[in-house]
């Protein structure tokens, strides 16, 4: 999927609903001295020039997991780096989403091409909308399987981490699964049941039960292409769509820091302590 300039065609996001109250106040955790740590600690659009282009420069050649947290807790205390690394990834995605769109604005146009025809779709994609989604189960959470109930947690960044180095998806599906079941659960009849076999089945009623309760951790778009009217999911990944926009932020920045230093020899750090306007007051002067 490739961000540009675009027309408008319907878009339709699954698995939304009314907005709520913010998600990740369900997950805070506490600081060491006793204060609540939650989304309300991560203001959504601190971060001035300066920050963005260093943002992009340290996140650069990392993991999707190390860029979604470096950008959600870039300059904070670790405390609140530890909280957002264990929040369930979708309401860790839901609070990137909600900065996303304060930083880049609400809406945002792409394009993609028509799985049927082949053909570009150009479409909108709503940030604003998305970051009201339905917010993740509340916990404890379990599921069912051949008659055995599993008690698990959503999935977080810090089994992403754990899981990094792990090439093979049915394993790291494997493992994942080992992180988040409890060893044991209730069976129907009272007896215990043991989670350290994960049959396949009980790994697609993993999923199932990850998808109901954390909707936002799988994001996908319904489309519909203007030419042939076929309809198709396009999924959206929030933490490549980040990127791509402060890339391309920070290289415009960059752009007219220097042209600005060549013009008027100020230093980098005189240029992007001026106002956006301002900024671009004085390219527009120069290539006039």
């Amino acid at each position: 999927m490739d961000l540009t300039e675009a027309t408008d065609i319907r878009v339709e996001t699954d698995r939304r609903t009314a907005p709520e109250r913010s998600v990740a106040s369900r997950y805070a955790k506490k600081d060491r001295s006793g204060n609540e740590i939650s989304a309300s600690d991560l203001p959504e659009n601190d971060l001035a020039a300066n920050d963005l282009i260093a943002l992009w420069e340290r996140g650069n050649g990392r993991s999707p997991t190390e860029k979604a947290l470096l950008a959600l807790t870039y300059g904070r205390k670790r405390e609140l780096c530890d909280a957002v690394a264990r929040w369930p990834i979708g309401v860790r995605d839901q609070a990137l989403i909600r900065r996303a769109a304060a930083i880049f604005g609400p809406i945002t146009a792409a394009v993609t091409t028509c799985s049927a025809c082949e053909r570009p779709v150009a479409f909108d994609i709503d940030l604003q909308g998305m970051g009201a989604g339905r917010a993740a189960g509340r916990r404890p959470l379990r599921f069912r399987y051949a008659g055995e109930a599993y008690d698990f947690r959503l999935p977080n960044s810090t089994d992403f981490q754990a899981l990094m180095t792990v090439a093979d998806g049915g394993l790291a599906q494997h493992r994942l699964a080992r992180r988040c079941i409890r060893s044991t659960a209730t069976r129907t009849d009272g007896a215990t049941a043991d989670a350290s076999k994960l049959p396949k089945g009980l790994l697609k009623a993993f999923a199932e039960a990850i998808e109901a309760c954390d909707p936002l951790a799988d994001i996908r778009l319904t489309l519909t292409c203007p030419d042939c009217r076929h309809r198709w999911q396009e999924p959206f990944d929030i933490v490549d769509y980040f990127w791509q926009a402060l890339t391309r932020e920070a290289h415009a920045l960059l752009v007219q820091v220097d042209l600005l230093a060549r013009t008027y020899g100020w230093s980098e750090d005189a240029i992007l302590s001026l106002g956006a306007a301002r900024r671009a007051l004085y390219t527009e002067m120069i290539l006039s």
